[in-house]
């Protein structure tokens, strides 16, 4: 394969493509149709999957996933980015099977899904639905612990609701209504008053989605707060609890791997609070058409797809994984990396 497409794959334009080594993709990737064995697929940027896919083993996205059509996963699904058609912050999977865990930073289903095992969420779940649990477990918690989770999690809309939790230095089963800043015991008694309602400490705003159920356009209030989230290229060693460059296969410090991400004003700092990075506005990003068979009507259709501007070394130069240098391979000389890599126009 040419150096110059290694910044993009499209794995399978038919039927069945067995991958049998371990995918492990520095740029964007997109899946048209087929089976990926071996150790799974890991893309270091974003991955597009736009045909009926199985994934032996993990599939690991530290970008963004975009999925239009069914996808099987026997192990992990880890997804550091947005789980969305196009990126968007809302998802409709026709079908998405996980025989293992699912951990993303925020996953919507608008069709089914089912967790043959154990679903994590690290952080607030949300349901407008009822709840069919055979049991359910309470951990120990205090007044002031459940005052600030409330602060952070509930938006302003469910604050007149009551948070029921257990008690640990009374042993009992509580009940904390933020918006009247009191707690109350199972028979509806006062059992403690905060001297100041406390205020929410996160920013909602509305998101809108089209309810399958009714038809109708509805909106939930969505968080607006920091994210820390890991850099491009990094993963955290689940076995050590270690940050590892995906390039050099190194542990590195969390200042290294760790970056946060401020959606009120689009801009990405690192853990001192320098900018890296700003996101571009809905209206700075170019859009390019595309046209592929729906496998499913045999009808030819069309999605915008954002033009990105990319980098891959240049023909003639070869990048060395371990050291970080570029090489020319006609003389073996060292190149700087500012002749060695070129832009390209996705």
């Amino acid at each position: 394969m040419e150096r110059s497409m290694k910044s993009r794959l499209a794995v399978g334009i038919a039927g069945i493509v067995a991958l049998i080594i371990s995918l492990g993709l520095a740029g964007d990737v997109t899946v048209q149709q087929g089976s990926i064995t071996g150790t799974g697929l890991n893309v270091n940027g974003n991955a597009t999957i736009d045909g009926n896919t199985i994934v032996q083993h993990d599939l690991n996205v530290w970008e963004d996933l975009a999925v239009t059509c069914d996808v099987s996963v026997t192990d992990d699904v880890e997804v550091w980015g947005a789980i969305g058609v196009e990126s968007m912050p809302m998802a409709y999977f026709s079908w998405l099977n996980a025989v293992d865990q699912i951990i993303t930073s925020g996953l919507a289903v608008y069709g089914s899904a089912a967790v043959t095992g154990d679903f994590a969420v690290v952080g607030k779940t949300t349901c407008w639905g009822g709840l069919d649990p055979n049991y359910l477990l309470l951990d120990k918690e205090t007044r002031e612990g459940i005052v600030q989770r409330v602060q952070r999690e509930v938006a302003p809309g469910k604050r007149a609701g009551a948070a029921l939790f257990f008690n640990r230095e009374t042993h009992r089963l509580e009940t904390y209504v933020a918006s009247e800043g009191k707690f109350y015991d199972l028979s509806g008694t006062v059992v403690h008053t905060l001297g100041v309602v406390a205020v929410p400490a996160t920013e909602f705003k509305p998101a809108y989605y089209l309810d399958p159920g009714t038809g109708q356009v509805k909106s939930y209030p969505k968080a607006v707060s920091k994210k820390y989230r890991l850099k491009s290229g990094c993963r955290l060693d689940e076995a050590t609890g270690q940050f590892i460059d995906q390039r050099t296969g190194q542990a590195v410090a969390r200042d290294q791997a760790v970056e946060t991400y401020n959606p009120s004003d689009g801009t990405y700092y690192d853990l001192q609070g320098q900018v890296l990075r700003k996101e571009q506005s809905p209206t700075q990003i170019e859009y390019a058409t595309e046209y592929y068979l729906d496998r499913h009507t045999g009808e030819v259709k069309n999605v915008r797809r954002p033009v990105r501007q990319l980098y891959a070394v240049k023909q003639g130069i070869r990048f060395n994984k371990k050291t970080g240098q570029f090489t020319d391979e006609a003389t073996g000389n060292a190149v700087a990396a500012q002749d060695a890599v070129v832009q390209i126009r996705q």
